[in-house]
This record gives structure tokens, C-alpha cells and sequence, in this order.
């Protein structure tokens, strides 16, 4: 009895061609959009510079992974690229770091994650910016820039629903003992939807509670003549 001939598998020498094709499609896209980002920094020394270090952090931060600073310092090179030339390349290359820092336990401190929030807010990516605020706020809820970063991105940018954001207001104002900022957002974000008369109340309230505070008096007089005058 003879076997059945066996015909040589054509398919896997056929996936590995693919594989291979798809990523050096992936290596050349991804070389591309690199040049075209090196590409903004010729002829400006200044961000050359700053280009270098980003590269000598990086790698010291590699080298020395528990050092933290190293990636901090990286982090704030590649945004600093990205905020100079408005490219995603650098912003993508400042949340690498940071999302590297991040996977080490040691790390997971507020401001990393606020930082990496500023990034994906500037990028659009309003879903992974909460995330990230949100995270911030869990490891340091008493600091009143956390809440404020999360606030401001739900008022300004992703605009979410007035009474989402006030109950936001309310949460932080009701964990922090002495929130300033946040409670003269809280009244100047009234103001902008229209309700004056409890902005008007958050503002004298804040001048009582802050007397040191600069321009609620003044804000308070534009507030009455707004009431007075609709």
C-alpha cells in the first residue's frame, strides 16, 4: 500500500512573504513619518539640542531603569519638540517613555500620569486623557491641580455635560479643605453657562473663605450688574 504523495505546504512560505512585506511596510511608514518629523528641526540648533537630550535620557533611562528622572527628563525633551513643531511624532515618543516609566510599580505617581494626560489631550484623545486624570487624581486627590486638569478637560474640551462637570466641582471641592482655584473655577464655569446668581453666591462665598484672593471683588460687581441688567 503506498501513502498518499505529500504536497509541500505552499501556505507558510506564502504568510512569512506577507509578514515579512507588511513589516517592512510598518519599518518604511514608520521611517518616513521619522524623517519627516527630523526634517522640522534643521537649521534650528536650539531644537537640536533638545532633540539630543531626549535621545541621551532615553537612553540613560533604559540603562538605569529604576531612575525615574531619566524618564521624566525624556518626557518633557519630546513634548517640548512636539509643542515647538505641533508634530505627533514627538508627542508619540514623549508617551512611550512615560508609558514605559509607568509599567514599573515604582512609578505610578500623580504627575506622571497628569503629564501623560496633557499629551493624549493635546493629541484629541480625550477618552485616554481621562484615563490618565482620573489615575492622577486616585494617587493624589489632594492636590487641587489634579482635579483642575480633569475639570478643565471635561469643560474646555471634551465639553461635557454642564451638570457632569459641576458634580466633578462638587467632588473635589468636598475632598479638598482649601481649594481656591477650584472654587473660583467653579464660579466663573457658572458664569459661562449663564447662571449668575449661583456664580454670584460661589464668589461671595470664596471671598469670605479667601480674603487674599485677587479679583473677586471685581468679579462679583460684574456679576450683580449681569443680574441686574437681564
Amino acid at each position: 500500500m503506498h501513502e498518499p504523495n505529500k504536497r509541500p505546504n505552499r501556505l507558510i512560505p506564502l504568510l512569512l512573504v506577507v509578514l515579512i512585506a507588511v513589516a517592512a511596510g510598518w519599518y518604511f511608514k514608520t521611517s518616513q513619518v521619522e524623517k519627516q518629523a527630523l526634517s522640522l528641526l534643521e537649521g534650528d540648533d536650539k531644537l537640536v539640542e533638545i532633540y539630543q537630550k531626549a535621545l541621551t535620557r532615553e537612553q540613560q533611562a533604559k540603562q538605569e531603569s529604576d531612575n525615574f528622572s531619566f524618564h521624566n527628563a525624556a518626557f518633557f525633551h519630546w513634548k517640548s519638540l512636539g509643542d515647538s513643531t505641533n508634530e505627533e511624532y514627538f508627542y508619540r515618543r514623549a508617551l512611550k517613555i512615560s508609558n514605559e516609566a509607568l509599567k514599573n510599580e515604582k512609578a505610578r505617581s500623580a504627575l506622571f500620569y497628569l503629564n501623560a494626560g496633557n499629551v493624549h489631550k493635546i493629541l484629541g484623545e480625550f477618552d485616554q486623557a481621562d484615563k490618565n486624570y482620573h489615575e492622577a487624581v486616585e494617587l493624589n486627590e489632594g492636590d487641587e491641580l489634579m482635579w483642575l486638569a480633569r475639570i478643565e478637560l471635561w469643560q474646555y474640551w471634551d465639553k461635557k455635560d454642564p451638570a457632569d462637570v459641576l458634580e466633578l466641582y462638587d467632588r473635589g471641592l468636598n475632598v479638598l479643605l482649601s481649594a481656591p482655584n477650584l472654587a473660583i473655577s467653579r464660579g466663573s464655569y457658572l458664569a459661562s453657562i449663564g447662571d449668575y446668581q449661583q456664580a454670584l453666591s460661589v464668589y461671595e462665598a470664596a471671598r469670605v473663605a479667601f480674603p487674599d484672593q485677587k479679583g473677586i471683588a471685581e468679579k462679583i460687581q460684574e456679576l450683580k450688574y449681569k443680574i441686574e441688567t437681564q
